[in-house]
This record gives C-alpha cells, structure tokens and sequence, in this order.
C-alpha cells in the first residue's frame, strides 16, 4: 500500500471512512470520483512549486461536472424549468432528489458533495435553490437507490407513503424530461 506520511495535524473534508491499526490510518473516500481527484490533486501537489495550491477534491469534482457536455447541462436546465413550470419541484428540498438521481444515473454528471452540486446548478438554472444545509440534511435521510428510495424514520414525512413516492416521482421526471431532451 503506498500512502503519504504528513509531519502535522490534517483535516479531511468529505464523505469517508477510516480503517487504522493504532499506527497508520487509512482513509478511503466513499465516492469514486472523490477518490480520482483526491489522487490527482494529491500528485499535483507533490510536483507544484510550494507558493501554488492544489485543487481539492471538491473543486475536481466541481470541475468534473461543470465539465459535462453542453447538451447535458442545457437538457438538465430544460428538465428543471419544466419541472418548475408543472409544479412538480414543490419544495426547495426537492432538488435533493435531483442531485440523488443525478449520482446515480451513469450518463448524468456526479457531485461529491451538496456544495458542489448547488454550485453546478448556479451555473444552468435560475432557479431559487436550496442551502448547502437543506440539500446535506435530506440527502442523508435517503436510503437505498432510485425508485424505491425509502426515508429514515427521524425523516420529515418519513412515514408517509403518499410523500415518499412524490420523492421518487420527482427523481423519475426529472430522468424522463433528460432524456426527451425537453
């Protein structure tokens, strides 16, 4: 196993794990487009001039989906003004089943984090998005993979069947008008 040994404190944003043995720690991201940009960053830092900073993996990743072709970030925007126009994304919580979808479909761009994923969006859509907060906190009451999400219990309308497929729905029409190309 090849790692880096570092003289200090380090601090490590992302979502992670950790495996150690009380000598060495090793961290493994839980997203394999985090993992690429933290390796390239990471190699990038070790051949730059000491005055540069090496992108982070966010920023990879931001770039990564900023990155996506042109007809997909102009067929996501056209997806969303339509959905908003039906009426169908209701709650500014609802672009957390967009940002869910969009990771889990292979053809669509994928995000690290909810910063990176409202940072896209910034750039497509004028529509009023969510905080960095509301997008983090419903993403992480979603289980299992789309259309048979389920919510965690401490879940706003966890046990509502009615909203749970509403969620599933969102993410479902939002797939179709993609891939219409509306």
């Amino acid at each position: 196993m090849t790692g880096i040994t570092f003289a200090g404190n380090i601090t490590v944003n992302g979502p992670m794990f950790d495996i150690h043995d009380n000598e060495h720690v090793h961290f493994h991201t839980l997203d394999d487009a985090a993992a690429q940009a933290a390796a390239v960053a990471a190699a990038q830092a070790a051949t730059a001039p000491a005055a540069a900073t090496a992108p982070t993996a966010e920023a990879a990743a931001t770039a990564e989906a900023a990155a996506a072709t042109p007809s997909a970030a102009v067929r996501i925007a056209a997806a969303v003004r339509q959905m908003a126009a039906e009426g169908v994304l209701r709650h500014k919580y609802d672009f957390t089943w967009l940002m869910l979808i969009m990771n889990q479909t292979p053809e669509l761009p994928h995000f690290a984090s909810a910063a990176s994923f409202l940072e896209f969006m910034r750039g497509i859509t004028s529509e009023t998005l969510p905080s960095y907060d509301t997008l983090a906190k419903y993403s992480s009451y979603a289980m299992g993979e789309h259309p048979r999400w389920k919510f965690k219990a401490n879940s706003p309308r966890a046990a509502d069947t009615v909203e749970t497929q509403r969620r599933n729905n969102v993410a479902s029409r939002f797939l179709s008008l993609y891939r219409k190309g509306t």
